[in-house]
């Protein structure tokens, strides 16, 4: 019973807690923490968050909400605590109560997260009634996002509710002591979830252990798709050549790297370097893809990621990769199951109708996945983290803005898309979906920004979208956006994201935006921006020399091309000959093709784009003249560069305005180090410092006449961690406070944000009609 001293006036408060606070453990929580310190009433969860009313002594009850408020459980993400005074009702207990309908719905439920270690334990123990149960979980772990419907975060509004509880979880689920006290996932073999094995047919393999048979499939070299968290995985031996080989086959994916799981950090180390910033990032309850170093000599086949220095390493997210790695392999091949293009695969009757031809076999189980979600990726350059891709483990977390916005929708990028809506001071971007080059996707973007819109139950004031009228996200826009339609340019939205997360709203700051294309003002292709940056607007102060990319996008397809434009650019009519000697494998026909559409300048856009120009380098190499995924040439190229080279080539500056950088003396320059036989390597380091060097001189340039100091760095290339590093570096001794994205890739990803930030603040009013429809 609860008791109040005679000298402490009683007191009730209502406090609303709003944030990611559901399928965190923060109800249970809460209830101990009223027992802590004497305070009686209830907590509830509600459509916008977490309802608490406490009653008490006024120093017990003040003590108790600053505990709640300010020291909340590990996975939960506080956004704001209203705490009002409201009448005592002589409560004399403190109960958790169903959760209410009530309230603005909000996006509170947490990410998923990886299974923690008590219950990685409690799966290998004999003794314990989970021995070998894939679905093992607690409020510390286990999935959230991926298995909810609907806010809020009750077993009744996830696919969790049609496996009722035994007699036995239940108590755990009462029982205040316990880990798995209101766990909305809490199971065991007798009511949970179950796997089985299939093939591809849909035939149901008898089996009296699933795990060991799927175990000895994958060591005799099959295929095996595994329903995980958010989707399904194609699963492969890492250490089978021939498996990997086939799998590429299966899947049409002749070079980009394979991601890894491995069951543990011991077993990373006998195949990659782990510094303990990457370490932390592995076994972080995000458990994201982490980019690692490769040793020179390991365990893993050659084909899992060719030509490449580094790997792509997940460390086992739930029971069943445990039960699937542990004592069985050092790691599996754990690619994205899908088709080349199409969205990944997660639901099972997809998985038996889409992957007959690349799976061999199919491990299933019967909890449905709600929302897909792929693995987020993530690598570092030096102690920097970059985000490489959103997703799993990271949404539906909201980014925190300086100040309250309109409600906005966003459609984003066509490439790497991601829609985002805000309200209020939270913007909401979705998780990674992907490219809108196919209908499939496109449906996808499509149902998850009218999702987003439903749960948060709002109706969207102002839509934004692409400066580029034929991008697919843009014609969605046109097609659905209600409200005024703001067209926003590529690059102020790049730039304008990475403001946002760095709460730099209310300043004008020099942003440097390095990507592949984005269409400017002008109706050329941009893509190596120095720009003068608010939200509301942006000047252009500097950018490379614009050259032809002869055929458009087949340019980007076949990087000769864009190395042949820049050949002749310097070389005229030795072009030709140049370019024959560079490229044999090519032929002299098809480069004489390339200098007649130059000539008629037919096909043939104008860019200044830097991805651009890393595509010519890394075909120059001969690294990669024909790319067959996306940045291919540009990773090979940071791959290859010799560490602790000093060398450096030079762009040519031009300073009129704005600023006019020509980098043809680095393409002559390189040219002719190839020619003179100077290894691959070190033309690779000279090259990355020279675009590093340029950066720094060409900020230190527009600095001395704006005075501007702030510096954000954004766009594809900075993905690259030579230049991030080296860029970061050169800028801090020049005195630049220089800021990088915080939450979002500094990819395409983040340009939902962005628009959103700029509609909010102006933009270029269409309205939605069909007049505009017909312009679009």
């Amino acid at each position: 019973m609860r008791t109040v001293s005679k000298t402490d006036a009683v007191v009730r408060k209502k406090i609303l807690v709003t944030g990611v606070v559901q399928g965190v453990g923060f109800r249970p929580f809460v209830f101990r923490k009223a027992r802590e310190h004497r305070v009686g009433g209830f907590v509830t969860n509600t459509r916008t968050g977490v309802l608490i009313e406490a009653e008490g002594g006024e120093r017990d009850v003040r003590a108790f909400v600053s505990d709640v408020t300010t020291r909340p459980p590990l996975h939960a993400s506080i956004v704001s605590a209203s705490v009002i005074d409201t009448e005592p009702r002589h409560a004399e207990s403190f109960q958790i109560l169903r959760s209410e309908d009530c309230g603005a719905p909000d996006l509170s439920i947490a990410p998923d997260s990886a299974v923690c270690a008590d219950c990685v334990n409690e799966v290998f123990d004999p003794a314990d009634r989970r021995y070998r149960y894939p679905f093992n979980g607690c409020i510390h772990c286990g999935p959230r996002y991926s298995l909810a419907e609907s806010a809020p975060f009750d077993r009744e509004a996830t696919s969790m509710r049609v496996f009722k509880m035994c007699g036995a979880c239940r108590n755990e689920y009462k029982d205040t002591e316990s880990r798995r006290f209101h766990s909305q996932i809490n199971s065991c073999p007798s009511c949970g979830p179950h796997i089985r094995m299939v093939d591809i047919s849909g035939r149901v393999l008898d089996s009296a252990d699933v795990i060991a048979e799927a175990i000895m499939f994958l060591k005799e070299g099959r295929i095996v798709a595994v329903k995980g968290l958010g989707g399904f995985h194609l699963a492969a031996n890492a250490q089978d050549e021939e498996a990997v080989k086939r799998l590429r086959l299966r899947k049409q994916r002749p070079r980009k790297p394979f991601a890894l799981m491995s069951a543990v950090t011991e077993d990373v180390l006998s195949y990659a370097e782990v510094s303990d910033a990457e370490k932390a990032a592995l076994s972080s309850p995000a458990s994201p893809i982490v980019l690692l170093r490769r040793k020179p000599v390991g365990v893993i086949a050659d084909g899992v990621a060719p030509g490449l220095d580094s790997l792509g390493v997940m460390l086992a997210y739930t029971p069943l990769h445990h039960l699937l790695l542990r004592d069985a392999f050092p790691a599996l091949v754990m690619t994205s199951a899908n088709r080349l293009g199409e969205p990944l695969i997660y639901r099972n009757e997809e998985a038996l109708s889409e992957l007959a031809g690349i799976a061999d076999l199919v491990l299933l189980h019967d909890r449905d996945i709600v929302r897909r979600c792929d693995d987020s990726i993530v690598r570092f350059a030096g102690s920097l983290p970059i985000l490489l891709r959103r997703s799993r483990g990271f949404v539906p977390r909201p980014i925190m803005l300086e100040s309250s916005t309109a409600t906005v929708s966003a459609y984003g990028a066509h490439k790497k898309n991601t829609v985002c809506v805000t309200r209020g001071n939270a913007a909401h971007v979705s998780r990674y979906i992907g490219d809108l080059d196919y209908c499939e996707t496109r449906n996808s973007s499509t149902e998850m920004l009218e999702g987003m819109q439903h749960e948060l139950g709002i109706e969207t004031s102002a839509a934004a979208c692409d400066l580029h009228a034929e991008l697919g996200s843009s014609q969605l826009a046109l097609e659905r956006a209600r409200g005024r339609l703001h067209r926003v340019q590529h690059h102020h939205a790049h730039a304008v994201s990475s403001i946002a997360e760095n709460h730099l709203l209310g300043t004008e700051v020099l942003a440097v935006v390095f990507d592949g294309a984005g269409l400017g003002e002008d109706g050329s292709i941009w893509g190596s921006e120095f720009l003068a940056v608010r939200a509301s607007n942006y000047r252009r102060l500097g950018h490379m020399k614009y050259i032809l990319m002869p055929g458009g996008e087949a340019a980007v397809r076949e990087p000769y091309r864009m190395a042949f434009s820049y050949l002749h650019e310097i070389f005229k009519e030795n072009a030709v000959e140049t370019a024959t000697k560079l490229f044999p494998q090519v032929g002299r026909d098809k480069i004489s093709f390339l200098l007649s559409i130059i000539n008629n300048k037919e096909y043939a856009a104008s860019t200044c784009g830097m991805g651009r120009l890393f595509d010519a380098v890394g075909a120059l190499l001969r690294l990669c003249t024909v790319s067959t995924y996306e940045g291919e040439g540009p990773t090979y190229l940071e791959a290859i560069a010799a560490k602790g080279v000093t060398d450096s080539y030079a762009f040519q500056i031009h300073c009129c305005r704005p600023i006019l950088v020509d980098p043809a003396p680095v393409i002559a320059a390189i040219v002719s180090d190839i020619f003179e036989g100077r290894p691959k390597e070190i033309i690779s380091a000279c090259f990355h410092n020279a675009v590093c060097e340029m950066t720094a001189d060409v900020c230190g340039q527009i600095r001395e006449e704006t005075h501007l100091n702030a510096v954000v760095l954004t766009g594809g290339v900075f993905q690259n961690g030579y230049v991030l590093e080296h860029v970061v570096k050169r800028l801090g001794s020049a005195g630049f406070s220089v800021y990088f994205h915080r939450y979002l890739p500094p990819n395409d990803e983040c340009i939902s944000l962005g628009q959103a930030i700029v509609a909010n603040e102006r933009g270029r009013d269409v309205p939605c009609s069909s007049g505009a429809r017909n312009r679009g």
